[in-house]
Protein backbone atom coordinates (compact mmCIF):
# COMPACT_ATOMS: atom_id res chain seq x y z
CA UNK A 1 0.00 0.00 0.00
CA UNK A 2 1.70 3.22 -1.14
CA UNK A 3 -0.17 6.63 0.35
CA UNK A 4 2.31 9.78 -1.58
CA UNK A 5 1.85 12.97 -0.34
CA UNK A 6 2.50 16.36 -2.45
CA UNK A 7 3.64 18.59 0.04
CA UNK A 8 4.70 19.50 3.72
CA UNK A 9 3.94 22.57 3.51
CA UNK A 10 1.13 24.35 6.02
CA UNK A 11 -2.38 25.65 4.87
CA UNK A 12 -4.64 27.60 6.08
CA UNK A 13 -4.88 31.33 4.94
CA UNK A 14 -7.49 30.57 2.38
CA UNK A 15 -10.35 30.45 4.93
CA UNK A 16 -8.91 33.04 7.05
CA UNK A 17 -8.92 35.86 4.55
CA UNK A 18 -12.23 34.72 2.90
CA UNK A 19 -13.41 35.00 6.97
CA UNK A 20 -11.29 38.14 6.51
CA UNK A 21 -13.38 39.24 3.28
CA UNK A 22 -16.52 38.74 5.11
CA UNK A 23 -15.52 40.46 8.34
CA UNK A 24 -15.04 43.69 6.19
CA UNK A 25 -18.41 43.64 4.65
CA UNK A 26 -20.09 43.21 7.80
CA UNK A 27 -18.31 46.06 9.80
CA UNK A 28 -18.28 48.45 6.61
CA UNK A 29 -22.16 47.80 5.02
CA UNK A 30 -24.20 50.71 4.76
CA UNK A 31 -26.69 49.76 7.19
CA UNK A 32 -24.22 49.89 10.39
CA UNK A 33 -24.44 53.39 11.87
CA UNK A 34 -21.43 52.76 14.30
CA UNK A 35 -18.24 50.78 13.91
CA UNK A 36 -17.13 48.21 16.41
CA UNK A 37 -15.19 45.79 17.09
CA UNK A 38 -17.24 42.10 16.92
CA UNK A 39 -16.29 39.78 19.52
CA UNK A 40 -14.62 37.04 17.82
CA UNK A 41 -11.54 34.59 18.62
CA UNK A 42 -8.35 35.46 15.95
CA UNK A 43 -4.95 35.27 16.12
CA UNK A 44 -4.06 38.26 15.70
CA UNK A 45 -5.84 41.99 15.79
CA UNK A 46 -4.29 44.81 13.26
CA UNK A 47 -5.16 48.43 14.54
CA UNK A 48 -4.16 51.61 13.12
CA UNK A 49 -1.93 53.22 15.26
CA UNK A 50 -1.77 56.51 14.06
CA UNK A 51 -6.29 57.24 14.27
CA UNK A 52 -6.16 58.00 18.26
CA UNK A 53 -9.58 57.12 18.68
CA UNK A 54 -9.40 53.37 17.06
CA UNK A 55 -6.28 53.19 19.18
CA UNK A 56 -7.58 54.22 22.07
CA UNK A 57 -10.73 52.50 22.11
CA UNK A 58 -8.74 48.61 21.79
CA UNK A 59 -6.15 49.57 24.34
CA UNK A 60 -9.29 50.76 26.82
CA UNK A 61 -10.81 47.15 25.63
CA UNK A 62 -7.46 45.38 26.10
CA UNK A 63 -7.00 46.69 30.09
CA UNK A 64 -4.01 47.58 31.39
CA UNK A 65 -1.20 45.35 30.57
CA UNK A 66 -1.57 45.51 26.96
CA UNK A 67 -1.54 49.59 27.80
CA UNK A 68 2.27 49.56 29.67
CA UNK A 69 3.50 46.88 26.91
CA UNK A 70 2.37 49.58 24.23
CA UNK A 71 3.33 52.58 26.79
CA UNK A 72 7.07 51.17 26.74
CA UNK A 73 7.07 50.15 23.20
CA UNK A 74 5.99 53.27 21.56
CA UNK A 75 8.71 54.83 23.47
CA UNK A 76 11.39 52.43 21.87
CA UNK A 77 9.76 51.92 18.19
CA UNK A 78 8.29 55.61 16.63
CA UNK A 79 7.18 54.26 13.94
CA UNK A 80 7.73 50.71 13.58
CA UNK A 81 4.77 47.85 14.04
CA UNK A 82 4.61 47.01 17.53
CA UNK A 83 2.85 43.74 18.59
CA UNK A 84 1.41 43.41 22.26
CA UNK A 85 -0.23 40.55 24.38
CA UNK A 86 -4.20 40.69 23.54
CA UNK A 87 -5.04 41.54 27.31
CA UNK A 88 -8.81 41.32 27.13
CA UNK A 89 -9.47 40.94 23.91
CA UNK A 90 -10.18 37.97 22.25
CA UNK A 91 -7.12 37.11 20.33
CA UNK A 92 -3.66 36.01 20.53
CA UNK A 93 -1.92 39.15 20.33
CA UNK A 94 -2.73 43.00 18.89
CA UNK A 95 -0.50 44.43 16.23
CA UNK A 96 -0.49 48.40 16.13
CA UNK A 97 0.69 49.64 12.46
CA UNK A 98 1.03 52.90 11.45
CA UNK A 99 -0.83 53.66 8.75
CA UNK A 100 0.53 56.52 6.66
CA UNK A 101 -2.75 58.66 5.64
CA UNK A 102 -3.00 60.31 2.04
CA UNK A 103 -6.19 62.18 2.21
CA UNK A 104 -4.33 64.37 -1.04
CA UNK A 105 -7.21 63.08 -2.80
CA UNK A 106 -9.57 59.86 -3.25
CA UNK A 107 -7.15 58.01 -5.04
CA UNK A 108 -4.53 58.47 -2.81
CA UNK A 109 -6.63 57.52 0.26
CA UNK A 110 -7.53 54.56 -1.64
CA UNK A 111 -3.75 53.28 -2.21
CA UNK A 112 -3.10 54.09 1.48
CA UNK A 113 -6.04 51.77 2.73
CA UNK A 114 -4.48 49.05 0.46
CA UNK A 115 -0.93 49.61 2.02
CA UNK A 116 -2.30 49.41 4.99
CA UNK A 117 -4.10 46.07 4.62
CA UNK A 118 -1.49 44.41 2.97
CA UNK A 119 1.24 45.11 5.66
CA UNK A 120 -1.46 43.92 8.10
CA UNK A 121 -1.72 40.31 6.00
CA UNK A 122 1.66 40.32 5.49
CA UNK A 123 2.76 40.66 8.97
CA UNK A 124 0.39 37.84 9.94
CA UNK A 125 1.81 35.31 6.86
CA UNK A 126 5.32 36.35 8.31
CA UNK A 127 4.75 35.76 12.19
CA UNK A 128 2.70 32.31 10.89
CA UNK A 129 -0.18 33.23 12.32
CA UNK A 130 -3.42 30.92 11.38
CA UNK A 131 -6.30 34.33 11.43
CA UNK A 132 -6.53 37.54 11.82
CA UNK A 133 -8.77 40.58 11.59
CA UNK A 134 -8.44 44.11 11.32
CA UNK A 135 -10.10 46.83 14.04
CA UNK A 136 -12.56 49.11 12.47
CA UNK A 137 -11.04 52.38 10.66
CA UNK A 138 -13.34 54.82 12.12
CA UNK A 139 -14.55 56.85 9.17
CA UNK A 140 -16.17 59.89 11.03
CA UNK A 141 -12.84 60.67 12.66
CA UNK A 142 -11.19 61.11 9.40
CA UNK A 143 -14.44 62.27 7.67
CA UNK A 144 -13.89 60.01 4.51
CA UNK A 145 -16.02 57.47 2.86
CA UNK A 146 -17.23 54.36 4.35
CA UNK A 147 -17.71 53.32 1.25
CA UNK A 148 -14.60 53.89 -0.25
CA UNK A 149 -12.67 52.36 2.86
CA UNK A 150 -14.84 48.99 2.43
CA UNK A 151 -13.76 48.58 -1.17
CA UNK A 152 -10.08 49.54 -0.69
CA UNK A 153 -10.04 46.64 2.18
CA UNK A 154 -12.07 44.24 0.29
CA UNK A 155 -10.15 44.64 -2.94
CA UNK A 156 -6.32 44.27 -1.03
CA UNK A 157 -7.34 41.64 1.16
CA UNK A 158 -8.62 39.31 -2.18
CA UNK A 159 -5.50 40.83 -3.83
CA UNK A 160 -3.06 39.09 -1.26
CA UNK A 161 -5.18 35.49 -1.07
CA UNK A 162 -4.38 35.51 -4.55
CA UNK A 163 -0.78 36.69 -4.42
CA UNK A 164 0.68 34.52 -1.44
CA UNK A 165 -2.23 31.40 -2.69
CA UNK A 166 -2.45 30.21 0.96
CA UNK A 167 1.07 28.79 1.01
CA UNK A 168 3.52 28.78 4.32
CA UNK A 169 6.26 26.57 4.07
CA UNK A 170 7.39 25.14 7.64
CA UNK A 171 11.17 24.58 7.71
CA UNK A 172 11.91 21.17 8.86
CA UNK A 173 14.92 20.94 11.11
CA UNK A 174 17.02 17.48 10.89
CA UNK A 175 15.78 16.33 14.28
CA UNK A 176 12.40 16.59 13.05
CA UNK A 177 12.81 14.71 10.38
CA UNK A 178 15.19 11.95 12.54
CA UNK A 179 12.43 11.84 14.46
CA UNK A 180 10.10 11.25 11.78
CA UNK A 181 11.98 8.67 9.79
CA UNK A 182 12.69 6.42 13.27
CA UNK A 183 9.03 6.26 14.19
CA UNK A 184 8.47 5.04 10.68
CA UNK A 185 10.62 2.61 10.74
CA UNK A 186 9.95 0.98 14.21
CA UNK A 187 6.26 0.68 12.75
CA UNK A 188 7.32 -1.02 9.50
CA UNK A 189 7.22 2.05 7.22
CA UNK A 190 9.69 3.26 4.13
CA UNK A 191 9.02 7.01 4.26
CA UNK A 192 10.77 8.68 1.05
CA UNK A 193 11.23 12.99 1.90
CA UNK A 194 12.50 15.82 0.46
CA UNK A 195 11.65 18.88 2.49
CA UNK A 196 13.44 21.18 -0.10
CA UNK A 197 10.62 20.36 -3.05
CA UNK A 198 7.80 19.38 -0.22
CA UNK A 199 7.66 15.51 -1.47
CA UNK A 200 6.87 12.67 0.84
CA UNK A 201 6.06 9.17 -0.02
CA UNK A 202 5.08 6.45 3.04
CA UNK A 203 5.28 3.14 2.06
CA UNK A 204 4.35 -0.20 4.23
CA UNK A 205 1.04 -1.82 5.52
CA UNK A 206 -2.20 0.10 5.14
CA UNK A 207 -2.89 0.68 8.93
CA UNK A 208 1.06 1.08 9.53
CA UNK A 209 0.93 3.82 7.06
CA UNK A 210 -2.33 5.70 8.42
CA UNK A 211 -0.73 6.12 12.03
CA UNK A 212 2.54 7.61 10.03
CA UNK A 213 0.52 9.92 8.54
CA UNK A 214 -1.01 10.91 11.87
CA UNK A 215 2.59 11.16 13.34
CA UNK A 216 3.57 13.26 10.31
CA UNK A 217 0.73 15.68 11.13
CA UNK A 218 1.70 15.67 14.82
CA UNK A 219 5.67 16.85 14.04
CA UNK A 220 4.61 19.47 11.28
CA UNK A 221 1.37 21.27 13.92
CA UNK A 222 4.67 20.75 16.48
CA UNK A 223 6.90 22.59 13.97
CA UNK A 224 4.09 25.41 12.84
CA UNK A 225 3.87 26.16 16.37
CA UNK A 226 7.07 26.39 17.37
CA UNK A 227 7.34 28.90 14.19
CA UNK A 228 4.36 30.86 15.54
CA UNK A 229 6.30 30.91 18.79
CA UNK A 230 9.44 32.07 17.38
CA UNK A 231 8.25 34.80 15.27
CA UNK A 232 6.18 36.38 18.10
CA UNK A 233 9.43 36.37 19.99
CA UNK A 234 11.89 37.93 17.41
CA UNK A 235 11.84 41.54 19.04
CA UNK A 236 11.81 39.98 22.60
CA UNK A 237 15.27 39.28 24.32
CA UNK A 238 14.89 36.90 28.07
CA UNK A 239 18.45 36.66 29.82
CA UNK A 240 19.66 35.41 32.79
CA UNK A 241 22.76 36.74 35.11
CA UNK A 242 25.55 34.78 34.93
CA UNK A 243 27.59 36.83 37.59
CA UNK A 244 27.38 40.61 38.56
CA UNK A 245 25.36 42.60 35.99
CA UNK A 246 27.08 39.92 33.19
CA UNK A 247 24.37 38.60 31.45
CA UNK A 248 23.30 35.79 28.80
CA UNK A 249 20.50 34.74 26.00
CA UNK A 250 18.20 32.04 26.55
CA UNK A 251 18.35 29.49 23.15
CA UNK A 252 15.90 30.77 20.80
CA UNK A 253 13.60 28.11 21.58
CA UNK A 254 13.52 28.57 25.15
CA UNK A 255 13.16 32.52 24.26
CA UNK A 256 9.98 32.00 22.51
CA UNK A 257 8.60 29.60 25.31
CA UNK A 258 9.00 32.13 27.76
CA UNK A 259 7.43 34.74 25.54
CA UNK A 260 4.79 33.19 25.11
CA UNK A 261 3.83 32.09 28.89
CA UNK A 262 4.59 35.52 29.47
CA UNK A 263 2.13 37.32 27.12
CA UNK A 264 -0.37 34.22 28.62
CA UNK A 265 0.11 35.37 32.17
CA UNK A 266 1.45 32.14 33.59
CA UNK A 267 3.30 32.22 36.32
CA UNK A 268 5.98 29.85 35.35
CA UNK A 269 7.45 26.99 33.24
CA UNK A 270 9.78 24.47 33.69
CA UNK A 271 12.80 23.06 31.22
CA UNK A 272 15.57 21.33 31.36
CA UNK A 273 18.43 23.07 31.06
CA UNK A 274 21.59 21.99 29.03
CA UNK A 275 23.03 20.38 32.10
CA UNK A 276 19.99 18.47 32.44
CA UNK A 277 19.03 19.85 35.59
CA UNK A 278 15.22 20.63 36.14
CA UNK A 279 14.80 24.54 36.07
CA UNK A 280 12.07 26.84 36.56
CA UNK A 281 11.20 30.20 35.73
CA UNK A 282 9.23 32.19 37.46
CA UNK A 283 7.82 35.63 35.97
CA UNK A 284 6.07 37.01 39.09
CA UNK A 285 9.69 37.40 41.01
CA UNK A 286 12.05 37.55 37.84
CA UNK A 287 14.10 34.60 38.91
CA UNK A 288 15.41 31.30 37.29
CA UNK A 289 15.30 28.35 40.00
CA UNK A 290 17.12 25.30 39.79
CA UNK A 291 15.58 22.96 41.42
CA UNK A 292 18.01 20.08 41.48
CA UNK A 293 19.77 22.29 43.74
CA UNK A 294 17.63 25.42 44.42
CA UNK A 295 20.19 27.79 42.66
CA UNK A 296 18.85 31.19 41.66
CA UNK A 297 19.49 33.45 39.12
CA UNK A 298 17.70 36.97 38.13
CA UNK A 299 16.33 37.43 34.90
CA UNK A 300 15.28 40.28 31.97
CA UNK A 301 12.94 40.75 29.33
CA UNK A 302 14.21 43.41 27.22
CA UNK A 303 13.26 44.47 23.94
CA UNK A 304 15.64 43.68 20.82
CA UNK A 305 16.81 46.88 19.69
CA UNK A 306 18.65 45.86 16.91
CA UNK A 307 21.92 45.65 18.72
CA UNK A 308 25.13 44.28 17.77
CA UNK A 309 25.18 40.68 18.19
CA UNK A 310 28.24 40.67 20.02
CA UNK A 311 27.30 43.26 22.64
CA UNK A 312 26.21 42.09 25.83
CA UNK A 313 23.35 42.45 27.46
CA UNK A 314 22.82 45.41 29.51
CA UNK A 315 19.95 47.05 31.68
CA UNK A 316 21.41 50.63 31.96
CA UNK A 317 21.41 52.76 28.71
CA UNK A 318 24.94 52.80 28.50
CA UNK A 319 27.76 49.98 29.27
CA UNK A 320 31.00 49.68 29.14
CA UNK A 321 32.63 46.19 28.27
CA UNK A 322 36.27 45.63 29.21
CA UNK A 323 37.51 43.38 26.17
CA UNK A 324 39.83 40.20 27.19
CA UNK A 325 43.00 40.00 25.70
CA UNK A 326 42.55 36.92 23.83
CA UNK A 327 39.88 37.74 22.02
CA UNK A 328 39.45 38.55 18.33
CA UNK A 329 38.11 41.76 18.88
CA UNK A 330 40.75 43.11 21.25
CA UNK A 331 43.60 41.98 18.77
CA UNK A 332 41.64 43.29 15.63
CA UNK A 333 41.50 46.55 17.87
CA UNK A 334 45.24 46.77 19.29
CA UNK A 335 46.80 45.95 15.73
CA UNK A 336 45.02 49.15 14.20
CA UNK A 337 46.04 51.02 17.47
CA UNK A 338 49.85 50.16 17.25
CA UNK A 339 50.27 50.15 13.60
CA UNK A 340 49.68 53.93 14.07
CA UNK A 341 51.32 54.32 17.20
CA UNK A 342 54.42 52.38 17.14
CA UNK A 343 57.14 53.95 19.21
CA UNK A 344 54.41 56.72 20.74
CA UNK A 345 53.44 54.38 23.91
CA UNK A 346 54.57 51.62 26.19
CA UNK A 347 51.67 49.61 26.80
CA UNK A 348 47.66 49.36 26.41
CA UNK A 349 46.04 49.30 30.17
CA UNK A 350 43.02 47.96 28.70
CA UNK A 351 40.62 48.39 25.65
CA UNK A 352 36.62 49.24 26.43
CA UNK A 353 33.40 48.20 24.39
CA UNK A 354 31.01 51.28 24.93
CA UNK A 355 27.77 49.83 24.41
CA UNK A 356 25.57 52.52 24.08
CA UNK A 357 21.76 52.66 22.70
CA UNK A 358 21.06 55.87 22.25
CA UNK A 359 24.63 56.66 19.89
CA UNK A 360 25.24 59.61 20.63
CA UNK A 361 29.24 60.30 20.85
CA UNK A 362 29.42 63.44 21.97
CA UNK A 363 27.10 62.94 25.12
CA UNK A 364 29.00 60.06 25.85
CA UNK A 365 31.80 61.62 26.18
CA UNK A 366 30.92 64.75 28.12
CA UNK A 367 29.31 62.41 30.90
CA UNK A 368 32.44 60.19 31.10
CA UNK A 369 35.12 62.40 30.58
CA UNK A 370 33.82 65.52 30.77
CA UNK A 371 35.18 67.45 27.63
CA UNK A 372 34.10 67.12 24.26
CA UNK A 373 36.49 67.57 21.26
CA UNK A 374 35.25 70.37 19.58
CA UNK A 375 37.43 72.87 16.86
CA UNK A 376 37.03 75.45 14.36
CA UNK A 377 39.78 75.19 12.07
CA UNK A 378 37.66 73.47 8.96
CA UNK A 379 34.67 73.78 10.53
CA UNK A 380 32.67 74.47 14.19
CA UNK A 381 31.58 70.85 14.23
CA UNK A 382 32.82 67.88 16.30
CA UNK A 383 36.46 66.56 15.02
CA UNK A 384 37.83 62.99 13.86
CA UNK A 385 41.30 61.86 12.36
CA UNK A 386 42.18 58.87 10.47
CA UNK A 387 45.44 59.01 12.01
CA UNK A 388 45.86 57.88 15.70
CA UNK A 389 49.29 59.19 16.09
CA UNK A 390 47.85 62.92 15.39
CA UNK A 391 45.09 62.47 17.61
CA UNK A 392 47.58 61.54 20.04
CA UNK A 393 49.06 64.62 19.86
CA UNK A 394 46.25 66.10 21.53
CA UNK A 395 45.62 63.84 24.38
CA UNK A 396 47.25 64.66 28.36
CA UNK A 397 48.62 62.03 30.40
CA UNK A 398 46.83 61.82 34.01
CA UNK A 399 49.57 63.22 36.36
CA UNK A 400 48.87 59.96 38.83
CA UNK A 401 49.40 57.13 36.67
CA UNK A 402 50.22 58.61 33.36
CA UNK A 403 47.59 57.07 31.33
CA UNK A 404 46.27 58.81 28.16
CA UNK A 405 42.41 57.82 26.27
CA UNK A 406 41.76 57.46 23.26
CA UNK A 407 38.27 56.78 21.24
CA UNK A 408 38.32 54.52 18.17
CA UNK A 409 34.72 56.17 16.61
CA UNK A 410 32.40 55.11 13.61
CA UNK A 411 32.20 58.21 11.71
CA UNK A 412 29.39 58.74 8.89
CA UNK A 413 31.09 61.44 6.80
CA UNK A 414 28.76 60.93 3.56
CA UNK A 415 29.67 63.56 0.87
CA UNK A 416 32.52 65.78 2.13
CA UNK A 417 34.29 68.78 1.23
CA UNK A 418 36.83 71.15 2.39
CA UNK A 419 36.19 73.53 5.46
CA UNK A 420 37.13 76.80 7.27
CA UNK A 421 37.16 78.36 9.93
CA UNK A 422 33.83 80.23 8.84
CA UNK A 423 31.84 76.93 8.69
CA UNK A 424 29.16 76.39 11.15
CA UNK A 425 27.14 74.02 9.01
CA UNK A 426 28.19 72.06 5.43
CA UNK A 427 27.62 73.65 2.64
CA UNK A 428 24.61 72.43 0.74
CA UNK A 429 24.66 69.29 -0.55
CA UNK A 430 27.89 67.82 1.87
CA UNK A 431 27.44 66.15 4.64
CA UNK A 432 30.90 67.19 6.48
CA UNK A 433 34.04 69.28 5.85
CA UNK A 434 37.59 68.28 5.95
CA UNK A 435 41.06 69.81 5.68
CA UNK A 436 42.04 67.49 2.85
CA UNK A 437 44.15 64.70 4.25
CA UNK A 438 43.22 62.98 7.43
CA UNK A 439 41.17 65.33 9.95
CA UNK A 440 37.18 65.36 9.00
CA UNK A 441 34.69 67.33 10.90
CA UNK A 442 31.04 66.67 11.56
CA UNK A 443 27.80 68.64 12.32
CA UNK A 444 25.32 66.45 13.85
CA UNK A 445 25.49 63.89 16.77
CA UNK A 446 24.06 61.26 15.09
CA UNK A 447 27.00 61.17 12.99
CA UNK A 448 29.80 59.57 14.71
CA UNK A 449 29.43 56.31 17.25
CA UNK A 450 32.09 56.15 20.10
CA UNK A 451 32.38 52.32 19.36
CA UNK A 452 35.85 51.87 21.71
CA UNK A 453 37.77 53.90 24.23
CA UNK A 454 41.67 52.65 24.46
CA UNK A 455 43.20 53.38 27.96
CA UNK A 456 47.22 53.49 27.00
CA UNK A 457 50.44 54.81 28.23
Amino acid sequence: MVIERQHILLFGLVDVVNELIQQLKTKYSTNIAKLTLQPQQVDLIVVCSTLDFSREDILSKAGEITQREYAKASTIWMTNPIETSAGQLSCSKILFLRWEIDQSNDSALYRSICEFVCRGIQHAINAHYNSVAFSPICCEELGISKDLVADAMLTEAQTQLLLINTLIPIKWTQSMINMFYKYCLNHHVLPEMDPVIGYLKLSGPKECVMKAEKEFDRIKSIQGEQARLLANARDIIWAYEISDNNWEKYIPELNARMEHAHASNLSSIDFINEKHEHCRIDFKNEIEICLNNQRQCQIIRQYDMGLPHHWQIQVENVRRVILLTNTDEYNEIYTEFHQAMAGKYTEIVRIERIQNKQCDVRSFVKQSLGAGFKGTSFGNGTYFTSDAAYAHSFTHANTLNGERCMFLATVVLGETTRGNNSMKVPPPGYDSTTDGHNIFVTYRDNQAYAAYLIVYR
